[in-house]
């Protein structure tokens, strides 16, 4: 059976409704593919605004005040990494906290100094002091702290605590800086502590005393990305095929194709071997019979033993058994005529 032919009678009977069915179908895909390309995918992005830095370091000087041939005497020594005891004893350790300008902060600094003796991972002994320490409200961006301390006398106690214990354990000391801080829409604290290191006639901070933290406001915002040009043509391709397929239905099936004619021609391709091409008998004494469908005259054809006679000349098909002929046509005005031979 040729599938032609049955693919013309699907569309003969039922062509509107697939045609409408793929019309549905466009104007889903042509819908799907502006969804597509006006609403693209969105990415939550998320930001750090209106940063506020909060930053603290602390800064030594001395004085010269003893002889030696380092240093000129009554030379102010900045931020050395070393002090000697006998050219400056006293050292003035300053800590300068900066924090946003343009509003009212609470700013709180401490520098501690702590002592202690350990003996196999255990204090034994330990003692505290607090060096400098503010506590005020900071207006103008910047607070500041300072103390200067007789490291001689430092070492002194240290080296008093020694000589009690008979040198049992391990000495050592260290400086620690503690700053707080609270102001409208932020608050916090920032902590450093460098080793503190004595040697017979000198002293140092063996790191850097100093810590910053930046505050900032967490904003999510969603930002649409490209839209997926896959997305929105393929379904963009599909509504053009679907309608182009609408359109090349409802116009074959407006074109006239009679279903009555495709059935005939598929039975005629189904039952072929039945059928031969040739003419009707004319004759009064022949008795006409007209069958409703080929495929009913196929059936009579077969239940007699008879072949099934195909006239190109009426476009008939017809079984003739004695005196009776069975016929069927779709074409009753040219039947008529061999019907009056």
């Amino acid at each position: 059976m040729s599938a032609a032919n049955r693919f013309r009678r699907l569309l003969a009977r039922r062509g509107l409704l697939i045609a409408a069915v793929l019309a549905v179908v466009a104007v889903g895909a042509f819908a799907g593919a502006w969804m597509a390309y006006s609403n693209p995918p969105t990415e939550t992005i998320t930001e750090q605004r209106n940063p506020r830095t909060v930053s603290t370091v602390v800064n030594t000087s001395a004085v010269v005040t003893g002889d030696t041939p380092l240093y000129d005497e009554g030379e102010k020594l900045v931020n050395k990494p070393v002090y000697f005891t006998s050219a400056s004893p006293n050292v003035t350790i300053a800590v300068d906290t900066r924090v946003p300008p343009g509003r009212t902060v609470q700013v709180t600094q401490r520098l501690v100094l702590h002592m202690q003796a350990d003996l196999r991972g255990d204090t034994y002994w330990e003692e505290t002091r607090v060096l400098a320490g503010t506590d005020e409200a900071v207006s103008d961006g910047q607070a500041t702290a300072e103390t200067t301390v007789n490291v001689s006398a430092i070492r002194g106690v240290i080296d008093e605590r020694e000589a009690a214990t008979g040198d049992v354990g391990v000495f050592q000391s260290d400086v620690e800086l503690l700053v707080s801080y609270e102001a409208d829409g932020f608050s916090g604290e920032l902590t450093a502590t460098a080793p503190v290191v004595f040697s017979s006639g000198a002293f140092w901070l063996d790191s850097d005393l100093g810590a910053s933290r930046t505050h900032s406001e967490r904003v999510t915002r969603e930002v649409a990305e490209e839209p997926d040009v896959a997305t929105y043509g393929g379904l963009a391709l599909v509504g053009l095929f679907a309608l182009v397929g609408a359109a090349a239905v409802a116009l074959s099936g407006l074109g006239g194709v009679d279903p009555e004619e495709l059935e005939t021609a598929i039975v005629n391709e189904r039952y072929e071997e039945w059928i031969s091409k040739g003419q009707f008998p004319t004759g009064t004494e022949k008795k006409h019979v007209k069958i409703d469908s080929l495929e009913d005259l196929v059936d009579i054809a077969i239940d007699s033993n008879k072949r099934v006679v195909f006239d190109p000349e009426f476009a008939a098909y017809a079984v003739v058994d004695g005196d009776l002929i069975y016929y069927f046509s779709t074409d009753p005005l040219r039947i008529d005529s061999w019907l009056d031979v």
